[in-house]
């Protein structure tokens, strides 16, 4: 039998294919200096929109400075970042014109959205996967993540996977998998699997992925000050345009970054059931720490764990806070709070409470549905995940005395 993959913890030493190695060793160019009116108004040119749905100079500003100053790209790094900003800003001004065109989106009902949250690495990606299978949901596909909003010329194909945009996702992930083969087998990618919505926000610039992606601590320090208002108002816009191109009703989404800004996530989607996952922070924090290691490997020669390890340790301090400050503020009705350890020892048993707690339907067919499913979606399918507290300056203890506050109000 071969032996099992394992992803690297040299994080100093990121892999490199030889064509990327010889990429990053020729090529110029990239961010340069151009600044986020140059940047907008090149995206006006090219979409012949002048609109935006969410005004973005001030967070792009920001980003652009923290990045040029901050994150030490590299050529590919430079590549993405800019193919990406150009992205965003011409979905910006598409989902204006949709709107221009057909008002009656930016109102449409929601439904009652499930939220998924909790600490990374707590078995929030298998949750929500496990809940889009169930007859009714209606999850954020990757492709739909990747590219929300398309032109206003777009029509409805017959089948959804028709849609250019998945094969564009399916590219996608592929390059990722070539690109950082560590980084897919930590968290992998695939076009028409569900995907946290924090990257939706982050076509607006204001999301903490570009933290996970890029050492941009200013941009990270910024953001942490700002009123999450403005991305949660565009996440439920690009929600209601994303139901209108593929209906359904039944919203089941995730992410982690939710936990310090539930107060706008409630706000913005009035009517929400959020489902909050817990585990010990001593092993959930090393693991994104690692991922996220991976990560900024993509994008830069220049990976620093220790730092990573700073960086995370306190944000989630922050975050956990907020998040319980919220349940006290707003009471615990609309929360439903999940065990990783009860999910991974029987998931068809927790999906099934939580049908009932939701109020949505269960059957014997769905039971069947999951178990195969997760009979053909095992763990470390991509490898296994490597990781260690110390990588990051970090000593499991000292976490376990750190987010004593959260462990003994959740029984962890």
């Amino acid at each position: 039998m071969a032996k099992e993959r394992q992803t690297s913890r040299d994080y100093a030493h990121p892999y490199r294919p030889w064509p990327r190695r010889l990429y990053d060793a020729v090529a110029r160019g990239g961010l340069g200096r151009v600044t986020a009116p140059e940047l907008i108004e090149r995206a006006r040119r090219e979409t012949g929109l002048q609109r935006l749905a969410c005004e973005v100079e001030e967070p792009l500003s920001v980003l652009l400075e923290s990045l040029r100053d901050e994150a030490r790209l590299n050529a590919t790094g430079r590549l993405i970042t800019l193919t990406d900003t150009r992205a965003n800003l011409r979905t910006n001004l598409y989902a204006a014109a949709w709107v221009d065109a057909k008002p009656e989106l930016a109102e449409a009902p929601l439904g009652q959205p499930v939220v998924i949250t909790g600490l990374p690495r707590s078995g929030t990606t298998l949750l929500q996967r496990m809940l889009a299978r169930l007859p009714g949901a209606r999850a954020l596909a990757t492709w739909e993540a990747l590219d929300p909003v398309p032109p206003p010329t777009w029509t409805r194909p017959a089948d959804p996977s028709d849609d250019p945009r998945v094969g564009r996702a399916r590219k996608a992930a592929a390059f990722v998998g070539w690109l950082s083969p560590d980084l897919f087998a930590a968290h992998p990618m695939e076009a028409e699997a569900p995907e946290e919505e924090a990257m939706l926000q982050s076509r607006v610039f204001r999301s903490g992925v570009a933290e996970t992606s890029y050492h941009v601590p200013s941009y990270a320090r910024w953001l942490e000050a700002q009123d999450a208002g403005p991305s949660y108002r565009w996440l439920a816009l690009a929600l209601r345009l994303l139901q209108h191109q593929r209906v359904g009703e039944g919203w089941v989404l995730k992410s982690p970054h939710h936990l310090g800004d539930l107060d706008a996530l409630m706000d913005a989607l009035p009517g929400t059931t959020i489902i909050q996952l817990h585990r010990d922070p001593a092993v959930t924090v090393p693991s994104f720490c690692s991922l996220v290691a991976h990560g900024h490997g993509i994008s830069s020669d220049h990976v620093d764990p220790l730092e990573i390890g700073r960086h995370w340790s306190r944000r989630f301090e922050r975050m956990l806070k907020r998040a319980m400050a919220h349940r006290e503020a707003r009471g615990e009705a609309h929360v439903v709070d999940v065990h990783y350890d009860e999910l991974v020892a029987d998931p068809v048993a927790t999906a099934r409470r939580l049908c009932e707690r939701l109020q949505r339907p269960w059957s014997d067919e769905a039971e069947v549905r999951l178990r195969a499913w997760l009979g053909h979606n095992p763990q470390h399918a991509h490898g296994v995940h490597r990781y260690a507290a110390e990588d990051f300056g970090l000593e499991p203890e000292a976490l376990r005395e750190r987010f004593a506050f959260y462990s003994e109000r959740f029984d962890l």
